[in-house]
């Protein structure tokens, strides 16, 4: 009989603490900035390009760039629904978000992969990535480095991959699914973290601010947990576990004999 009472304070402060994210709006204001990032960091090669000095690129990246464009935006329509309280037009709108995220897995490696043959056709593998300044990296071979980024983009596909499935296994509980599709949509922000990256007073690619923004966006789940619900989730846990893992496994892959092997043969 003791353990009614324990239950109940639970079911409380789990609903107690849905009504304080739905009142702070945490989950749309994390998507919009998400969103934000992307728009950001792609206006000079994606949406206005025709207004900046740059290259063209293959027509794939058009269509990598639309559909990670559309996974942004939509997650900000949804977590907005969820906001006003619009929940059935949210339901509806999931088949949509279950759509663009299949596309997301397969258009995701595009970009990577491309992007080998494009600067190995300037660069020999062996040479320094001081030769690329914008990219504000030196020290690196360019093989090494194109290791980090299509592995990079390898893991975070994956891991997005099975937190996408993850959160649609469990869209019938709302706690462990907004945490979800949060933390997947954090996971392959990266590349519009690195484009910013670049600007003159962000010390490049091989700077500070890429794995300060992706702690602080992941980090900010975990503050979330503990200021709105008191205790940190346990879908929390494991997604933050997750992306651990997954950072580690990027890391040894890249650096190791056969990761940077694959990028030869893709070369």
């Amino acid at each position: 009989m003791s353990s009614q009472p324990t239950a109940a304070a639970a079911l409380t402060m789990d609903r107690n603490a849905a009504a304080e994210t739905a009142r702070t709006g945490y989950f749309f204001w994390m998507s919009a900035l998400l969103l934000t990032f992307v728009l950001v960091g792609f206006t000079p090669t994606l949406y206005l390009r025709a207004f900046f000095p740059v290259e063209p690129v293959p027509s794939y990246l058009f269509v990598h760039g639309g559909i990670l464009t559309a996974w942004f935006t939509w997650l900000v329509v949804q977590t907005a629904l969820v906001r006003k309280g619009n929940t059935a037009t949210h339901r509806r709108l999931g088949v949509i978000g279950a759509i663009i995220g299949v596309a997301v897995v397969v258009a995701g490696p595009m970009a990577p992969i491309g992007v080998v043959g494009r600067i190995h056709a300037a660069l020999d593998w062996d040479a320094d990535m001081s030769a690329i300044p914008e990219l504000g990296i030196q020290g690196v071979t360019m093989v090494q480095f194109i290791a980090q980024v299509v592995w990079g983009n390898f893991v975070s596909i994956a891991v997005f991959a099975g937190m996408l499935v993850a959160a649609v296994l469990l869209r019938r509980t709302p706690p462990a699914h907004k945490r979800l599709m949060l933390l997947a949509s954090i996971v392959i922000v990266g590349p519009a973290l690195a484009r910013i990256s670049r600007w003159p007073m962000l010390g490049g690619e091989a700077g500070p601010f890429i794995p300060v923004m992706m702690v602080g966006l992941v980090l900010s789940v975990v503050a979330h947990d503990l200021v709105i619900a008191r205790r940190l989730h346990r879908t929390t846990v494991i997604g933050v576990g997750v992306i651990v893992l997954g950072e580690i496994a990027h890391q040894l892959i890249a650096r190791s004999e056969f990761g940077q092997s694959v990028i030869r043969m893709l070369g």
